[in-house]
């Protein structure tokens, strides 16, 4: 859907994101108000033979959201 036309010069951060969403969005980063607990998944050396994943290792706690991404193609 057709939202906006507009030269950059004009496009600041907060309008940007009210265009993207539809309305004004107050509290961009709230503050956080959860506290990490022990270790939930604890993963060493991980590696994949048919891809370019190799020796990774990483630790997740109780109460985090743990997200991996990566620029498509860049292995």
């Amino acid at each position: 859907q057709w939202v906006a036309t507009r030269p950059a010069a004009e496009l600041d951060m907060p309008t940007i994101i009210r265009l993207m969403v539809g309305r004004e969005l107050g509290n961009q980063f709230p503050p956080k108000t959860n506290k990490p607990q022990g270790v939930y998944l604890e993963v060493e050396h991980l590696s994949g033979q048919y891809t370019n994943l190799h020796d990774v290792s990483f630790t997740a706690r109780r109460g985090e959201i743990l997200g991996f991404a990566g620029l498509d193609g860049s292995g």
